[in-house]
């Protein structure tokens, strides 16, 4: 009988430069649940707003945050997303507050060395964390599909369009294959010492992959007779939604008033 198989301890503990990927795992898995469709929640309210509506929000808000120089208006903003914070439900409210977490995370490591030497503006980390909190809202309450169809009704070009759909849905496919691919290399060296270039080898598999599924794909598109025109929905605004229009466009005219005292 192998002596590894009477260890007791069956994880699997590849070499340093051969680890990256098998040890990344979770965090493959997190970027892959990021892409896959959100289940509308009865304590989150922002989902039930026009999708259109919420991007032209987002959209202004954060000209906004980038242009102003008041801190007055900062600090409303900033009352303001606090506000919209407190409507999620625990579950949203943590995924928001964690992916705000993370969006900080490089900004602040780029622009950090130019404070130290006193070349920086304060006002710039004032910005930082509003516009994280807007960009982390609006990604955890709309769905990529929303998001589509929302810029087909602004009247955004079928082949930017095109290339944004299959691009976010190939980024899904090919995270599940490089998943499962480590799963197979990591179930198979259990027991033994797998000389296996993980990183170079694996891109190559998804590469050959890519093309094979990218052949398929146009055959697919041809058979179904699609025309690279994509079609947009109606749906009409309600009265919730003319109130969110109308609250939020006092609400800037407000802001636009008082930055310029």
């Amino acid at each position: 009988m192998p002596d590894w198989l009477k260890e007791t301890q069956v994880e699997f503990t590849p070499n340093k430069k051969e680890a990256f990927l098998i040890k990344n795992q979770k965090g493959l898995l997190f970027l892959l649940r990021k892409f896959q469709k959100k289940e509308e929640t009865a304590g989150n309210p922002l989902r039930t707003i026009h999708p259109t509506v919420r991007l032209l929000t987002v959209f202004f808000l954060i000209i906004l945050i980038s242009l102003t120089r008041q801190v007055i208006v900062l600090w409303l903003i900033g009352l303001y997303l606090g506000g919209l914070l407190l409507l999620l439900d625990p579950v949203s409210l943590r995924l928001v507050c964690k992916k705000a977490g993370l969006l900080l995370v490089m900004p602040l490591m780029i622009y950090l060395p130019t404070l130290l030497f006193n070349q920086g503006s304060h006002l710039f980390l004032l910005r930082l964390p509003l516009l994280s909190i807007t960009l982390a809202n609006y990604t955890e309450t709309t769905s990529v599909y929303e998001l589509l169809v929302t810029l087909k009704r602004l009247h955004l070009p079928n082949v930017i369009l095109l290339q944004l759909d299959i691009t976010i849905k190939y980024i899904y496919l090919f995270g599940h294959l490089l998943l499962e691919m480590l799963q197979a290399v990591e179930a198979r060296a259990v027991g033994g010492k797998i000389k296996l270039a993980v990183g170079s080898n694996l891109i190559g598999l998804i590469y050959l992959k890519a093309i094979a599924y990218g052949k398929q794909l146009d055959r697919a598109m041809t058979a179904r007779c699609f025309t690279g025109e994509y079609y947009g929905v109606r749906q009409p605004l309600r009265k919730k939604d003319q109130l969110f229009v109308l609250a939020h466009s006092m609400l800037f005219i407000g802001l636009l008033w008082i930055g310029r005292i």
